[in-house]
């Protein structure tokens, strides 16, 4: 058997976090397209009080899926462009390290709550879903 270089590990693994956030950020776009579009015509028969909550907290979270998910893509955008200030100026590194730090930290929490916020959005959704089924 062969070795391989570990890195191409970490970069697909990387490319495949960056997919997985644009296929979510669209998903939860779209579904929110979907919302106002149903929401904004009459909907027959009322919708009831857990209803309302139910989408509303669906909304809420799509909402917040998408601004986490921008937060995470904004934050590489600052990290890399911090490292790459550290690889233009090797002797000030440590100048230049503690707002990396932050950013990547930032990506790191950002990422926990997009995939958390999208599954509870789904789960949601299909709270409301059952519930106007079985009315």
């Amino acid at each position: 058997m062969y070795e391989q270089d570990p890195q191409i590990f970490h970069d697909r693994s990387y490319n495949a976090v960056i997919e997985i956030r644009k296929i979510l950020i669209s998903l939860a776009t779209g579904i929110l397209a979907v919302y106002f579009i149903v929401l904004t015509q009459e909907v027959k028969p009322g919708l009831s009080s857990f209803e309302k909550a139910t989408l509303i907290f669906s909304i809420i979270l799509f909402s917040l899926t998408i601004f986490f998910g921008i937060l995470a893509w904004y934050s590489d955008n600052k990290r890399f462009f911090y490292r790459a200030k550290e690889s233009e100026n090797p002797s000030g590194k440590e100048a230049y390290s503690p707002s990396k730090d932050y950013w990547f930290n930032k990506r790191r929490f950002s990422d926990k709550f997009f995939f958390s916020l999208f599954s509870t959005g789904i789960l949601c959704s299909s709270i409301f879903l059952f519930l106007r089924i079985a009315n």
